[in-house]
């Protein structure tokens, strides 16, 4: 009883230790406090009393305490450790120290309490070095060091969410050469988190000044800090510890506007959200609108200067992509790299998300964990001053799109919400949300990952109002119609917001008017190639309610949904099963559609036959229905069906006629798939700049859709013609978008095409081993697709293979290629395939000295191009043969043949063409000892090889020349052609 008593009696007088602490940390009398010593006599005698105390009662706490009291013996020892710390401490002039509250609950029933009661805090006067690690941002690090070193200097603020790299960027500044040069030892850091983590008063902030400039704590400050002769800058960082956690914040401004008002004094700030604790401050702010993310290249160069990992390129910079830029989660990302590969990291992300991002092996704090970094705004003042913050905080989360056009919209979205605006302005303020290019409001990807673990489940109540809200928009907007540019915009821009929160809310019980709705917005989704998770709710809604029609407009969406991402076989099988449920019902139109689906499904499936008897017996439906819309569609693949049959006249008529009918009925995104089409007939018939009108007006439409999947055709088809007019490097770039597009669409068939069309380019520019890995990668794909009807691309590209092969001189591999492509072309009946396939082979041949197969094979390609009208690759082959009768020294027949073959390049303006024949007759000219006429005609082909940039077969011509001087005994002149061949 007797220790009970004294316990007790030692509680109390905590309880006046913490009230006396409270009082010397008061935020009374701010204009006198600043005046007066922090140490003064009277606080230093009240410390010593408590001190005097603590050690009598240990004392008779230890005389009468037992074994089984021990353990509170020894907390009452370290109490007065304590105490004793506070007291040396305030007797030293060069420490600040913040008192910890130590609950008295807690120090007599928590006996293994091991907090200590005082955070001894050292705040140097040396500034911490500038980060080791710091790229980008160079202009904001330019910009805060000119206005350091200007005469008269403004104050600095940077702002932005948590782990943006404010104090990596005051530090890159503050440790800069010419900024250390003129401040020297006058660059004060000051960590607020720290100082300040326990009594955010302006006392403490104030005093840590003081102490750090070596200024007397006994006078007046500000008459003090007027008299510094030296530049000084004042840093204080992570400021919204002390600005949010203050209840006095008009004293934090009088303090910030009194140290501004100092002449010698520049004050820097680095703080969370985007609003500045005072406007009176002129301040410089890096940037205006706060830190932002960094840059694609500059995430990957920061991941790998901190993991150094030097591998996996694709994969890590997939992984660093999901992060989006923010600094902190990078840096995280890469420190865990060092343990695990970016390849298990990118496998885990998809499951763990930002359970990942936290450093290993040191202790979470703010920069090393992205789950303390966000709570610290999640649990800030500014937040939790409004509660409906959090609430819209925990829906917006969820929401995909963010909120699009927020300020036009709010107020419907909302509108059971009276301080909505006050909401979105204080989550701007905090920096966990921020505004895009478009005026809407978004979360970091990995900050919207971490809060939707944070809130398993969004607030109901705001997600019901944006349910509703949606809903009655996509009921009062005409969906169908695609001229109507304001309603296409924000379909495309809530899209996915529409998708989440109806398809969550389609469990509820909602009429078939509500269903038929949310039906029409899914062709919406199928028309811009966005996902297909709401139309597959909303089949399963309509069949349990037996909603026979609906249901099976459904399924044929969700059928053509599969035609369009190359899965026949669900395709037809959701269209058939549509087409049954309307054959019951007698509904004919819609019959026809499903009828026109299949003929679409034949039409991709290249059995070109069957597909046109489809579409004209839809077609015929529609025509006698006035569906103008059906008509138009069939007119257009029907076209196409042509265009791919190489019938390029009657296919233009017909695309034509439909392009004119989706005018009548306003359907722009038909008008756009007509323009593509004629534009890839004029690329196959050689007419490239009216091509390119056609495909890039194209492209503008859909690119008003948002139609990626289209866009990317367009790109592609505009890479053919560029490669086509030799610029193969635009021809590059435009692929290379097109196959991330394509990535993204999950479309593979695709990305296996330009994956083709990219070999065909590098292989062209003699990038054989880049060509033979797209090429390679192309026949993955292909075969993985695992579709009989893909047979003519996976030979396509075995076919390319083997010329890169040829071209490197690897004839064995070469050969297996073209064989294994003949034997499909074959297959499937492309004889034009076979004729090039099979002038290669002649040529590898040819070169192998095998002259008489190498014959036949180059004559059997030369008939199959005759018959196909293609002059250039028949000349080819007649040129092949000359040079066959030039190595066998039939000398006229090779003449006969290389200048007939010369004459049909020079009438196709093909100069590489007409320029390698002539080399070849004048080197038969030179093997017949006729040199002069030799000269003649391997300088014109010389001449004709610079100018058009093939330095290696000028190189040749020059070599031949070279022979030719040296048969003549003009040794000078040939060594100079010697030395020129060398150069080139």
């Amino acid at each position: 009883m007797r220790l009970q008593q004294m316990g007790d009696e030692f509680v109390s007088q905590l309880e006046v230790l913490k009230d006396d602490l409270n009082k010397i940390y008061g935020k009374t009398g701010l204009r006198e406090k600043i005046k007066k010593t922090f140490q003064s006599k009277a606080i230093l005698d009240r410390i010593n009393q408590h001190k005097v105390y603590v050690k009598d009662a240990r004392d008779k706490l230890v005389a009468t305490a037992v074994l089984s009291t021990a353990r509170q013996v020894g907390k009452i020892v370290d109490v007065d450790a304590k105490v004793t710390d506070i007291h040396n401490h305030l007797m030293s002039p060069s420490r600040i120290q913040p008192v910890k509250y130590v609950s008295a609950y807690s120090l007599k029933y928590n006996s293994s309490y091991d907090s200590p009661l005082i955070s001894s805090i050292m705040v140097s006067a040396i500034p911490p070095p500038a980060p080791s690690i710091f790229l980008g941002r160079d202009d904001l690090v330019q910009e805060g060091i000119a206005n350091l070193l200007a005469d008269s200097p403004h104050s600095i603020i940077i702002m932005g969410f948590g782990g943006m790299g404010k104090t990596s960027l005051a530090l890159k500044i503050l440790n800069d050469e010419a900024v250390e040069a003129k401040y020297g030892a006058h660059r004060y850091f000051i960590p607020c988190d720290i100082v300040c983590s326990v009594d955010s008063t302006v006392e403490i902030l104030l005093q840590t000044v003081m102490q750090l400039m070596n200024l007397d704590l006994t006078g007046d400050a500000v008459k003090q800090l007027h008299t510094i002769s030296a530049p000084t800058i004042l840093i204080f960082d992570n400021f919204e510890t002390v600005w949010d956690q203050s209840s006095d914040q008009y004293s934090i401004q009088m303090l910030l506007a009194q140290l501004n008002s100092v002449r010698q004094i520049t004050l820097m700030i680095t703080m969370r959200g985007s609003v500045a604790p005072i406007e009176d401050v002129n301040w410089l702010m890096l940037p205006h609108n706060g830190l932002s993310p960094v840059d694609e290249f500059i995430s990957l160069d920061i991941f790998n200067a901190i993991s150094r990992y030097t591998s996996d390129e694709e994969v890590v910079k997939e992984l660093v992509k999901e992060l989006e830029g923010w600094p902190l989660a990078i840096t995280l990302m890469a420190y865990q790299a060092k343990i695990l590969s970016p390849k298990i990291l990118s496998k885990c992300w998809c499951q763990e998300k930002t359970y990942l991002l936290q450093r290993p092996g040191t202790q979470a704090h703010r920069l090393s964990s992205v789950d303390i970094s966000i709570k610290i705004t999640l649990q800030s003042q500014l937040l939790l001053s409004e509660p409906n913050a959090l609430k819209l905080l925990s829906v917006l989360c969820y929401l995909p799109n963010g909120i699009p056009t927020w300020m036009s919209l709010i107020h419907k979205m909302l509108s059971d919400l009276p301080t909505r605006t006050l909401i979105v302005s204080k989550l701007l303020q905090s920096g966990i949300i921020y505004k895009d290019n478009k005026d809407g409001l978004k979360l970091l990807q990995p900050i919207q990952e971490y809060l939707k673990t944070y809130w398993e489940q969004p607030d109901m109540s705001i997600k019901a109002q944006i349910g509703i809200f949606y809903l009655n928009e996509i009921k009062h907007r005409n969906f169908k119609n695609t001229n109507s540019g304001e309603n296409i915009k924000f379909g495309i821009l809530h899209s996915k917001n529409i998708e989440w929160i109806l398809s969550t809310l389609l469990d509820d019980d909602f009429n078939e008017n509500d269903l038929t709705i949310i039906y029409e917005f899914c062709y919406f989704q199928s028309m811009v190639w966005e996902s297909d998770k709401l139309l597959r709710k909303i089949v399963s809604v309509t069949k349990e309610k037996n909603l026979s029609s609906l249901y099976a407009c459904t399924l044929l969406l969700l059928g053509k949904r599969h035609l369009f991402n190359d899965q026949y076989k669900l395709a037809q099988i959701y269209i058939y099963k549509a087409m049954q449920i309307f054959e019951n019902m007698k509904d004919i139109l819609r019959v026809a559609e499903c009828v026109q689906s299949l003929g679409e499904t034949l039409y991709i499936r290249n059995q070109y036959l069957e597909a046109t008897t489809k579409l004209q017996k839809a077609m015929q439906i529609f025509t006698n229905n006035r569906d103008f819309l059906g008509v138009a569609q069939c007119w257009q693949r029907l076209g196409d069906i042509l265009r791919m049959s190489d019938q390029y006249s009657e296919a233009t008529t017909k695309l034509k006629k439909a392009m004119q009918m989706f005018v009548m009925i306003e359907n722009s995104l038909g008008v756009a798939q007509c323009l593509y089409s004629l534009g890839n007939i004029l690329y196959m018939t050689n007419q490239y700049s009216e091509a390119t009108l056609k495909l890039e007006k194209a492209m503008q439409i859909f690119e008003s859709f948002e139609n990626f999947h289209q866009i990317a055709q367009c790109l592609q088809s505009l890479a053919n013609i560029l490669y086509m007019r030799n610029q193969s490097s635009k021809a590059i770039v435009k692929l290379e978008k097109a196959i991330q597009i394509f990535e993204n669409r999950r479309n593979f068939f695709r990305v296996a095409l330009c994956l083709q069309s990219l070999g065909d380019i590098l292989y062209m520019r003699n990038d054989y081993i880049r060509a033979t890995v797209a090429l390679e990668k192309a026949i993955q794909i292909f075969e993985d697709i695992g579709d009989n009807f893909k047979k003519a691309e996976v030979a396509q590209c075995l076919q390319s293979l083997g010329n890169t092969f040829y071209m490197k001189n690897q004839y064995t591999k070469a050969r297996i290629r073209l064989e294994n492509a003949i034997q499909i072309f074959e297959d499937i009946g492309d004889s034009y395939r076979i004729a090039q396939c099979l002038q290669s082979l002649g040529n590898i041949l040819r070169l192998r000295n095998q002259y008489s197969e190498a014959t036949v094979k180059l004559e059997k390609a030369m008939q199959i191009f005759e018959n196909h009208n293609n002059r250039l690759e028949a000349t080819q082959c007649l040129q092949s043969l000359g040079n066959i009768l030039q190595m066998k020294i039939s000398y006229s027949n090779a003449t006969v043949k290389l200048e007939k073959a010369m004459q049909i390049f020079e009438d196709m303006e093909n100069l590489l063409g007409a320029a390698q024949c002539l080399r070849s007759l004048g080197n038969i000219l030179r093997m017949r000892k006729q040199y002069p006429e030799a000269t003649v005609k391997l300088e014109k082909a010389m001449q004709i090889f610079e100018n058009i940039g093939n330095f290696h077969d000028a190189a040749q011509c020059l070599q031949s020349l070279k022979n030719i001087l040296y048969i003549k005994n003009q040794y000078l002149k040939a060594t100079t052609k010697q030395e020129k061949a060398d150069v080139l």
